[in-house]
């Protein structure tokens, strides 16, 4: 189960990954290696910069629970996107 929950999530980061990028932004997948962000994502120009948290969860479950570490506000500049998942 833990093995699946982990995929899940790296699959998520990945998809909203590639649409940022199809929608003109250039974004890349931290892998883990940065507290709070999963995905980097600037403007093509350069000029502003975001950090991304991707939650997943399963559709059909009506409930979502994310720990309160989610709902924290960094910043301007930091966006928490809830993605879902078909298994």
């Amino acid at each position: 189960m833990a093995k699946q929950k982990i995929t899940r999530g790296i699959a998520s980061q990945f998809f909203v990954a590639g649409e940022l990028c199809r929608r003109g932004y250039a974004a890349v997948v931290t892998l883990g290696n940065t507290p709070n962000t999963d995905i980097h994502c600037c403007d093509l120009e350069g000029t502003r910069f975001l950090h991304n948290q991707v939650n997943t969860f399963i559709l059909g479950i009506r409930t979502c629970s994310v720990g309160l570490k989610a709902e924290k506000s960094f910043g301007d500049n930091f966006f928490n996107y809830y993605s879902s998942y078909f298994f």
